[in-house]
């Protein structure tokens, strides 16, 4: 928006306010999606629940369940981390966001989610599942989108993205990428859009996914 760069990739879609300022500069703003990107809950490997539901999972966040007992696990404190700045918190929280409980601990980044969930019983933690699927020192939930116990998971069996259940939105929990263009009829038009449609050819989704995303064209 501030003309600083050419086109931007977005793992979150632009608000009224993101258009609004385009508007006021004088050019229109454009989100075209090019993959899907699943958030991922992992724990410490002694927490053996089957999966969460995303109204147990907000539950813990927002201070409501501190002891996995309450979810049928062990009875043991759950210790709760998120890495500082993450947009993901709204994926799962939405208005809930600024409910969040001052006993969540951030930490500096994505590396340091999975290192204390390692390390600490009783730990809870999100992740892209980029990121999460070649983790081996942490366990991954499977969740339900309502509060049962139809628990879809986002890794499979022989540990790799569950592509399926994220292009068919079965999983409850993932977001769109983005290649934002601006349209003001320059240069900087022609290379977002250019760079939008390479993401979109049949080669180029194979490289959204060697990014740790999924493809969003379904015949890549």
């Amino acid at each position: 928006i501030k003309g600083e760069v050419s086109f931007a990739f977005s793992g979150k879609a632009p608000e009224d306010a993101d258009y609004s300022k385009a508007n006021q500069r004088g050019f229109s703003l454009q989100a075209v999606p090019v993959g899907i990107d699943g958030m991922g809950f992992f724990t410490h490997q002694g927490v053996s629940i089957p999966g969460l539901s995303v109204e147990q999972l907000q539950a813990i966040y927002t201070g409501k369940i501190t002891n996995w007992k309450q979810l049928g696990g062990p009875d043991l404190s759950i210790a709760a981390f998120y890495p500082k700045n993450s947009s993901y918190i709204k994926v799962f929280l939405g208005s809930q966001a600024s409910n969040l409980s001052p006993k969540v601990q951030p930490v500096r980044d994505l590396t340091a989610s999975f290192r204390k969930v390692a390390a600490t019983p009783g730990a809870i933690a999100f992740s892209p599942v980029g990121l999460l699927v070649g983790q081996r020192s942490v366990r991954p939930l499977a969740i339900s989108s309502q509060n049962n116990k139809e628990y879809v998971p986002i890794i499979t069996d022989d540990r790799r993205i569950n592509t399926k259940a994220l292009q068919d939105n079965t999983y409850p929990l993932s977001r769109r990428v983005f290649v934002l263009i601006r349209r003001d009829n320059t240069p900087d038009q022609i290379a977002g859009v250019a760079y939008a449609n390479l993401l979109l050819s049949k080669e180029g989704q194979k490289f959204v996914e060697k990014a740790g995303f999924v493809p969003i064209r379904a015949d890549k």
